[in-house]
């Protein structure tokens, strides 16, 4: 405490432990509005920790050492120093405390390739952080939460092994890819150095594509910044070489319906725009079409997915917000709120075991997880489990006149291999009861399931994908099947029983 003659205690006599600790805590605080004033909230943490390393010398030293800046290195740029196993103080303070108990242990470093990686790295974190900041200012924000959002997918698709081995290779890399290494050269090689330190070939032409892609946004419209990141530092769509049914978003098949759509890279968004803004396209499709960017497609329809860029159209969402339209493009269906929400909600999707792989290593849409999806059906009765999974299909509905929102659901039918006694059955007729969100019934009967009339044994599964327009956004559907016992030997032989499908929901 100091007094008003300056006699007391004075600044620079704080030890180092408890002014370590209290610049920790100000570097993992987040300050937003409502839970701080507003004058915090605008300023950002590593300013505030500069502002303190003006107060005095020793403050100065506290303040730039690697025990303050490693975890904003890490939190807002992912980045870490690997010489540097223990943050340390600088040599020139009084004493050297160690890193607070309270200090959480750092996650692993993600396994997507770091494109900021360098082969001369920075002396400490403050340099490291200042490099970064450097070159991603704009991607402040959103830097950070890409790495780990790709990094659950690297980890997600180890976990598939071989079987997604094709669309995990089909990933584009960065627009800014990562800059060779050559730490086993010679340091004293300056011409190889200065070698190193020009921009790439490659760096030049995926910069040019990004220049491109934003030449052609119509007037009034710009990318999202956080959309930019994704395509310039970590990946850059998918490539077009790929197979078919390898798209990250995955799709669905029933009946002649099929499809399975794939990131796009900005070479094939250039292409795309450059085929929707001829004039006759422009004349053929609606207004909200020109300002879009097509960030997604499916090779089997050729349906585009869109990301809005203005603010001007709200009845169609925000800047940014992700939109899939019907067959005549003449509406259109928000499906996220930003590109990063798009992938964010997929992979949560994925890794809550939501979406199945197909044996073909494609992702199936349709939900298959009853205690996460509660619009899911599951029922057993006699040893039978049923499942019933509702889809909306936007690319197959429409908000015109009149409305038509068009569902797909897929009904599972199995026994266990070790269920006994169990006498066989087999599906004779349906019955369905579907309601709409007007609370309207329609009843539908007759014979089999899309044609076909499965048998039911221990160790048997059976399942069929089938659809159901509705004249209203949400409803349901629930019915049952008529079931023959089919084994001669037992004794109800040629009778019948109604097998219950649970009550799915249209949502």
């Amino acid at each position: 405490r100091m007094d008003d003659e300056g006699s007391g205690a004075q600044w620079a006599d704080i030890p180092d432990v408890p002014l370590l600790q209290i610049l920790y805590h100000l570097t993992t605080t987040n300050y937003t509005p409502g839970t701080s004033t507003a004058a915090a909230a605008a300023v950002p943490v590593e300013r505030l920790v500069c502002r303190v390393s003006a107060v005095c010398r020793h403050w100065r030293n506290v303040a730039l050492s690697n025990a303050v800046w490693r975890p904003l290195c890490w939190r807002v740029w992912r980045a870490r120093l690997p010489s540097l196993s223990a943050p340390t103080l600088p040599s020139s303070s009084a004493s050297q405390p160690q890193q607070p108990q309270s200090q959480p242990q750092q996650p692993q470093q993600p396994r997507h390739t770091n494109p900021l990686q360098h082969s001369q790295q920075p002396e400490s974190f403050y340099a490291l952080y200042k490099a970064r900041t450097a070159v991603l200012q704009p991607y402040r924000q959103c830097y950070g939460q890409w790495g780990d959002l790709w990094a659950g997918y690297e980890k997600w698709f180890e976990a598939q092994g071989e079987l997604l081995a094709p669309m995990h290779a089909s990933l584009a890399p960065p627009l800014r890819p990562e800059a060779e290494t050559n730490n086993n050269n010679n340091d004293n090689d300056n011409n190889k150095e200065e070698e190193d330190e020009r921009p790439s070939h490659k760096a030049l032409e995926g910069l040019s594509q990004l220049d491109a892609l934003i030449a052609q946004m119509p007037h009034g419209c710009a990318l999202p910044a956080d959309f930019c990141c994704c395509l310039e530092w970590f990946h850059n769509g998918q490539q077009t070489n790929s197979h078919a049914h390898c798209g990250l978003l995955g799709g669905y098949a029933f009946y002649n319906s099929r499809l399975c759509t794939q990131l796009l890279g900005v070479k094939d968004m250039c292409s795309i725009l450059g085929q929707l803004q001829r004039p006759q396209a422009r004349q053929s499709l609606p207004e909200w079409v020109s300002a879009c960017c097509p960030i997604g497609f499916d090779r089997f329809q050729r349906h585009i997915t869109f990301m809005l860029l203005t603010d001007s159209m709200p009845q169609w969402g925000k800047r940014g917000s992700i939109l899939v339209p019907s067959s005549d493009y003449n509406n259109a269906f928000l499906v996220a709120d930003s590109y990063y929400s798009l992938l964010a909600g997929h992979l949560a999707q994925l890794t809550n075991g939501c979406f199945t792989v197909t044996k073909n290593g494609g992702i199936d849409r349709f939900p298959s997880n009853p205690q996460l999806r509660p619009e899911m059906g599951s029922h057993v009765q006699d040893g039978v489990l049923v499942q019933s999974a509702p889809l909306f299909i936007p690319e197959l509905s429409s908000i015109g006149e009149p409305p038509q929102w068009f569902w797909a659901y897929r009904i599972s039918m199995s026994v266990p291999p070790d269920t006994y006694p169990f006498d066989p059955i087999q599906l004779t007729t349906r019955h369905w009861e579907i309601t709409n969100g007007t609370g309207q019934v329609e009843k539908v009967d007759g014979p089999g399931v899309i044609g076909l009339y499965p048998e039911m044994e221990p160790g048997a599964k059976f399942q069929y994908e089938s659809c159901c327009p509705l004249p209203t956004p949400t409803g349901s559907m629930a019915g049952s099947f008529t079931m023959q016992y089919t084994d001669p030997k037992s004794a109800k032989h040629d009778t019948f029983m109604q097998l219950t499908v649970p009550r799915f929901q249209f949502v």
